[in-house]
């Protein structure tokens, strides 16, 4: 499974827990100065968290202001503790020695802390642009509070971890300093937790943003939410103006391929109901039902790029005549240019692939007959899950990564219509030489295209709707579909924003009575003097004048006659 924002925060917290554990009752005096010293770096990274997660959110559309009121409460009693535990270390022995188990357990603690700003660094390229949909929650005041709470619940344990140094070391000095660092950590946990309500819990299911790569063949199904993540990515940057557009060859087989993962989920779902309890079993039917709709819109919109075909990567194309044998040795025959496909292409096939392993085996390829279902309680435990709430789980990745395509689909199509070319017949201009077979593709023939993939996005989202009722069945929660529909919530309203309406900036400054100019009306334009007329009056030169004279009132030449 990818790590997540949430379950990095837990490992540091838990690992400052187990970090308190395994302190000894009476440490050595050279072991509490190398705790103190870790406890410092500690204290000193949650320190900056704020301001890392505030800047976060420089190049996303809303200013981040809860970040920023509760960093300025926070950030005195933080920095009070990191100095408290700085001058503890002045007056500890001179020497260190290792910090045993303790010490590995808060190194841990600062490497997750670390890992958890990776995991939201990750949603935004090197000059802040946003590489996946789900930068757009750092923005939000409850995702805002989650992170606020997350680091006061490591500043509490670090406070207990003080607390305890204060108890068992012999120095009196060190161990006020200790306690004076322990007081001024509970201090900032009293002001971060008040401000941190409410929240947003479902932020704790932020997954790493993966590298648009793609997984070589063999791969186990349990990559199934990685490279989901890894469709979303590819579609988001396809969107964007500075990234690899998406072809209409691209898009014809991408709607293809999730064909095939709508189908393979449906028959994988009807094969785990035999095997589940009787109201289990139905809501699993009812969900296979809907994805099978889904995959038969998914097929319309691979049909209706039958008659188009994209210029600039011409992979699909309609059966195209022969070249006869003059057309060869004249020189016509040219070979369709081969171009590789795009990412999102080829993750979009692996999708594919890998449910279908997770059903027939590992072997399976979608050019393989239909063999035989494999046993329920072995597809439960390759997906990684157990139980079929679990299952449904991990299936609800690649279904939510088709809805994000489809609901995108107009964006795409707006980016690829400068090479779309077209031969069908009812779309073909009126006034058309007989000779010319391919046309740009209309306007209408685009509206056709939009609307189907409207069908197949109101599909899809009907049968991912469905799968989340089979989990509430179950018994079984699905956080990460709730992030999925905050962030398609925020999108959707991106996309209805407009900009506030400011007299002389966005609209026409009012203006009361008839518009008048300030200049008289009778001023004529300013005349460009020639400088180099003025010249040739002053010094007298009648060549220059003449040379330089317009050509409309230069003399007529007069030629000799015969």
């Amino acid at each position: 499974m990818p790590l997540t924002l949430g379950s990095a925060f837990d490992a540091s917290v838990e690992a400052t827990r187990a970090s308190v554990r395994a302190l000894p009752a009476l440490p050595p005096r050279g072991q509490v100065r190398t705790l103190i010293h870790q406890l410092t770096g500690l204290v000193a990274a949650l320190r900056t968290a704020p301001d890392h997660f505030t800047r976060s959110t420089v190049r996303v559309p809303r200013p981040a202001t809860v970040m920023g009121r509760t960093r300025a409460h926070l950030t005195p009693h933080l920095t009070a503790a990191e100095d408290r535990l700085k001058l503890a270390l002045t007056r500890c022995a001179p020497l260190s020695s290792p910090g045993g188990a303790a010490g590995s357990h808060l190194a841990e603690a600062r490497v997750r802390l670390r890992l958890a700003q990776e995991v939201l660094a990750s949603h935004r390229g090197p000059d802040g642009e946003p590489l996946t949909p789900y930068l757009s929650l750092q923005t939000q005041a409850g995702a805002q509070r989650y992170v606020l709470l997350r680091i006061t619940d490591l500043a509490w344990e670090a406070g207990r971890l003080a607390g305890h140094l204060a108890e068992r070391t012999a120095d009196p000095g060190v161990a006020e300093l200790l306690a004076g660092a322990r007081r001024a950590l509970h201090q900032a946990v009293v002001l971060g937790r008040d401000a941190g309500r409410p929240v947003m819990p479902e932020y704790a299911e932020l997954p790493t943003a993966p590298t648009p790569t793609v997984q070589p063949d063999g791969v186990r199904p349990l990559d199934l939410p990685q490279n989901s993540d890894r469709l979303i990515r590819a579609v988001f940057q396809a969107t964007r103006a500075d990234g690899r557009p998406l072809s209409g060859s691209d898009l014809h087989q991408i709607a293809r391929h999730l064909t095939l993962v709508n189908l393979l989920t449906g028959r994988l779902l009807l094969h785990v109901s035999e095997s589940a309890d009787p109201a289990a079993g139905q809501r699993l039917g009812h969900t296979a039902n809907a994805l099978r709709e889904s995959a038969r819109q998914w097929g319309l919109v691979a049909r209706a790029f039958a008659r188009v075909v994209d210029l600039s990567d011409p992979r699909e194309t309609p059966r195209l005549p022969r070249y006869t044998h003059h057309d060869v040795r004249s020189g016509r025959a040219n070979p369709m240019p081969r171009t590789a496909p795009h990412p999102a292409t080829e993750t979009a096939w692996g999708l594919g692939v890998r449910v279908g392993q997770l059903l027939y085996g590992e072997r399976w390829q979608p050019t393989d007959p239909r063999p035989l279902a494999r046993p329920a309680a072995d597809l439960l435990t390759d997906a990684g899950a157990g139980t079929p709430g679990g299952l449904l789980r991990v299936l609800h990745q690649p279904l939510a990564a088709a809805r994000f395509l489809a609901h995108q689909a107009p964006r795409l199509l707006r980016r690829a219509r400068p090479h779309l070319v077209s031969d069908a017949p009812e779309h073909r201009p009126v006034p058309s030489p007989t000779r010319t077979r391919w046309y740009p593709i209309t306007a209408r023939q685009l509206d056709g295209l939009c609307e189907v993939f409207h069908s197949a996005a109101t599909a899809q989202e009907r049968a991912t709707t469905e799968l989340e009722r089979a989990a509430r069945t179950l018994g079984t929660d699905l956080p990460r579909a709730r992030l999925d529909s905050i962030v398609h919530a925020l999108l959707s309203e991106a996309e209805h924003w407009t900009p506030p309406h400011v007299a002389g900036v966005t609209t026409p400054a009012t203006t009361h009575g008839r518009i008048t100019s300030r200049d008289p009306q009778y001023r004529l334009p300013p005349v460009r003097p020639d400088l180099e007329m003025q010249l040739a009056d002053a010094y007298g030169d009648d060549d220059r004048r003449t040379e330089e004279r317009p050509r409309a009132l230069a003399p007529r030449v007069r030629e000799p006659r015969i």
